[in-house]
This record gives C-alpha cells, sequence and structure tokens, in this order.
C-alpha cells in the first residue's frame, strides 16, 4: 500500500493552514468523529469544498480514515463530487475513488463503492481510478474497481432487516478495566441514537461470571421476539498519550480509547451474518460529563454509520 506524506506537509500548503474556512475538512483528516458530529450539528455541510477545492471525503479518504468516511457517506456526503483544484498527485477532478486507487487504499474502495461512487469518472487528465491500479499493481483495488468482488450475499441479512419493526436485543460487556458506568454510557449514547430511528430494541449486560448467563438472554429474546442480537464486547479500554496533530499543543494529553468487537447474529444462530471492530476516543476538549461520555457518543454514532453503510438500518 502506498501511504500519503506527513500530516504536516499535507497541511502545509504554500506555507498555510487549512483555515478557518475548512473545519470539516479538518475534523476528517483527524478522524475527529465528535468534532465532524458537532459541526454538522451546527448545520455545516459535508459536501462543501474547502480553500484547496477538496470536499472533507477526499480528505478523509486521503489520510484513510475509514470510520469517518462511513460516517460522511451516510450523512449525505457525495462521493462523486470532483476536486476543483490540483493538489500534489492528483489534478482537478480527482474524485474520492481516485485518491484510494492512488494510494491502494482496497478497504476504502470498498466503502466508497459501497456509498454509490462511479468508477468510470476521469480525472482533467482523462484518468480514471482503475488506470492508477492498474500501473501500480494493485490487482485487488482493480477487481474492486472493475466490479469482478461482490460481498457475498450470506454475509448480511438483507437490507434494513434490523430496521423499523424488527425487534433486537443488544448485548453490552466488557473485558477490561472501564467503569461499569462507561458501559452505562455507551447504552444511553445508543438509546438516543436508535430511538431516533425507531427501532425496537432492549438492552442485556454482558457479565460472563454470571450463572444461567446464557439462560437469561435467551429468555429476554424470547420474551422481546428479538429476531437479531447485537453484540458489543469492550475489551482494551486504556489510556494512552494522544498523537499530536500539527494544529494542536505541543504537549499531547493522555486520552482514553476503548475498542468493541461487535457481531450481529439471527436469535437461536451461531452464524455471524455480520461484524465490525471499532475503536473510540475521546475529543481533545471533553464534554461536560467528561471523557467516558466522548467515547460512548463517538461510538454510538460510528456504529449507526457503519450499519447504514451496510444498508443494515
Amino acid at each position: 500500500m502506498r501511504l500519503p506524506l506527513a500530516t504536516l506537509l499535507c497541511l502545509s500548503l504554500a506555507g498555510g493552514s487549512l483555515g478557518a474556512d475548512s473545519e470539516v475538512s479538518r475534523a476528517a483528516i483527524a478522524g475527529d468523529l465528535p468534532r465532524l458530529i458537532a459541526l454538522a450539528e451546527a448545520g455545516k455541510d459535508v459536501n462543501a469544498l474547502d480553500r484547496w477545492g477538496w470536499t472533507p471525503l477526499l480528505w478523509a479518504t486521503f489520510y484513510q480514515q475509514d470510520t469517518a468516511m462511513r460516517w460522511l457517506l451516510a450523512k449525505g456526503a457525495d462521493p462523486n463530487i470532483a476536486a476543483t483544484q490540483p493538489y500534489r498527485s492528483f489534478a482537478p477532478g480527482a474524485r474520492a475513488l481516485t485518491v484510494a486507487a492512488y494510494y491502494g487504499f482496497e478497504s476504502g474502495i470498498a466503502i466508497l463503492m459501497d456509498g454509490k461512487a462511479d468508477p468510470s469518472l476521469a480525472d482533467a487528465k482523462g484518468v480514471r481510478p482503475a488506470d492508477l491500479a492498474r500501473q501500480f499493481g494493485f490487482v485487488e483495488c482493480l477487481a474492486r474497481l472493475e466490479g469482478k468482488v461482490k460481498a457475498p450475499e450470506a454475509a448480511r441479512p438483507a437490507p434494513a432487516t434490523i430496521g423499523r419493526i424488527t425487534p433486537v436485543v443488544i448485548v453490552l460487556g466488557s473485558g477490561s478495566e472501564m467503569p461499569d458506568a462507561f458501559l452505562t454510557a455507551v447504552q444511553n449514547s445508543l438509546a438516543f441514537g436508535l430511538e431516533d430511528r425507531k427501532i425496537q430494541f432492549t438492552f442485556f449486560r454482558q457479565n460472563p461470571l454470571a450463572l444461567d448467563e446464557e439462560k437469561a438472554l435467551a429468555a429476554q429474546v424470547a420474551s422481546t421476539k428479538a429476531r437479531f442480537v447485537l453484540t458489543l464486547w469492550e475489551g482494551s479500554g486504556t489510556l494512552r498519550k494522544a498523537k499530536r496533530l500539527p494544529w494542536q499543543e505541543k504537549t499531547a494529553p493522555m486520552r482514553l480509547e476503548a475498542t468493541f468487537e461487535i457481531t450481529l447474529r439471527a436469535s437461536g444462530s451461531p452464524d455471524v451474518l455480520w461484524s465490525r471492530s471499532l475503536t473510540a476516543h475521546d475529543s481533545k476538549q471533553h464534554s461536560p460529563f467528561g471523557p467516558a461520555e466522548d467515547v460512548a457518543r463517538v461510538f454510538a454514532t460510528a456504529l449507526q454509520a457503519e450499519l447504514e453503510a451496510d444498508h443494515l438500518l
């Protein structure tokens, strides 16, 4: 895989910075989902071209920010908007698929094509994404761009199967040292977002040490007539030293980070229909409730974006 140059070089064009008119682009570059959410709630346009003629989705693709890409697409970002200015190796007319193909970003290509990106669109020089994948020998990327790789139908339920009329039990558990209050924050954040979608759901707190836990879960599934069980297992809650980006202070603070392993199964079946691993961290500016609330909010939003991107909501 080809990787972009250092963040500092990419942000310091002609001696300047992205500027105040590019807040959404800046958040997309950093993969800062809490900031993206706040900007969207404030009415910022996820398709706006910044001073460099790029959209937030183009930047998120350049920096390979998978979750930000999925969230932007779920919020209406158009993957076929073309860059209006040249940037480094990219001519005007470059689109997110162009960027992903140039760097051999296969998972990004899959995300974009699921979001209706058109691989036939060329830049101002007539270069298409497949041309770049072919030039640099990215065989798997080329296969995706040419439609030779398709997600197996059995790997996911039919579209909207966990939508409005389908009850689902959401199992929450943790194997790390994160406090129980953290899972409560996750539960509250998910409840707030899913209620907006009018999904029928109930929560089940997983406790591996409890006797007859499987029976208790089965009883809840039966009583709610749930068709699906969505399990969210948090196994690596930790404090870490934050990565410093060019516009941030020199001393990076300690940050809270949690990784969730997520599986979706039909009730009564051991077969996994859909799975993801998501890592969420708190924002630089904590909410009044602290970093745990930040992580809970970003995880809940990222999970919904993943479900929406795969047509499960």
